[in-house]
């Protein structure tokens, strides 16, 4: 019998700082006039598929249009 294989999940916002992460999710949702938590979830899973780009960048990846938006946010407000 095999030993199963534990994987730790990581999120999309794992990968900023929390206060960054915190400061684009209300950028989006002023900006685009929906609630916090929706926006939270966006620009996670923006995150997410900036690293889905850069960890296998020889594959074409498109956005969703509600993940583009998120990926905006953090092109536009962000150094």
């Amino acid at each position: 019998m095999s030993t199963p294989t534990i994987v730790a999940t990581r999120r999309g916002r794992d990968l900023v700082a929390p206060r960054l992460f915190e400061r684009l999710s209300n950028r989006l949702a002023a900006d685009h006039l929906v609630d916090r938590p929706y926006a939270e979830r966006v620009i996670d899973q923006s995150l997410a598929f900036l690293a889905a780009c850069g960890t296998d960048p020889d594959t074409p990846h498109v956005p969703s249009h509600t993940i583009d938006l998120g990926w905006h946010a953090f092109l536009l407000h962000t150094k």
